[in-house]
């Protein structure tokens, strides 16, 4: 009979109670997070999609016939679009905190950013260079593979900007129970698992 009392207890104590509370918080804006990723994405066809980021990399081909130069290039911008992810990890960070109210400032930082990674890119060559090699560039079929991850990024870099833009107009409700982090973090899970179903089923 004590055992049965204390689990009750324990149930009831504050701690739990903040949990259950904490769980149902980030139960509802998982929801709403999935429903406007959701709502983003499905406006865009996914034949028409796909074929815009074949024509870009069948340009960036073009572009550069000789095969070592393609693949410089297409590293340089696989890079470039993961740091970019990064930042705007951060930039929505600061735009689900209230920090950045409007499009135009978020816009500024993110010109400062582009330029900031661009200056930057012989030392992210350098620091992507090893991951990069191992999976593509030292077999000769890894080309493929890298033409694959370059799309990728490229397809979250531009969702994602799509995501701040949104939420600048249609802000996630904050509160201290949740970390603006979490929210960051969920938003960029479903945002990329569309990119994968997007690209690949």
């Amino acid at each position: 009979m004590r055992f049965f009392k204390k689990k009750h207890i324990e149930e009831d104590s504050p701690d739990i109670i903040l949990q259950n509370e904490i769980s149902s918080i980030k139960l509802a804006l998982s929801d709403q997070i999935e429903q406007q990723v959701e709502e983003l994405t499905s406006s865009y066809n996914k034949q028409t999609l796909l074929a815009k980021l074949d024509e870009k990399l069948y340009l960036e081909k073009y572009k550069y016939p000789d095969v070592d130069t393609f693949k410089y290039e297409i590293l340089k911008q696989t890079i470039f679009y993961k740091e970019m992810i990064k930042s705007l990890s951060m930039i929505l960070a600061k735009v689900l905190r209230g920090d950045l109210k409007s499009e135009e400032d978020v816009d500024l930082i993110l010109r400062l950013t582009k330029k900031s990674v661009t200056e930057q890119m012989d030392q992210l060559l350098d620091k992507h260079y090893d991951y990069f090699f191992t999976k593509y560039l030292s077999i000769d079929e890894g080309i493929h593979g890298l033409e694959r991850e370059y799309k990728e990024q490229m397809l979250k870099y531009e969702w994602f900007k799509e995501m701040y833009k949104f939420y600048v107009d249609h802000p996630l409700p904050v509160t201290d129970k949740v970390p603006v982090r979490w929210s960051v973090r969920r938003i960029e899970e479903v945002c990329f698992q569309k990119v994968s179903e997007t690209i690949y089923l």
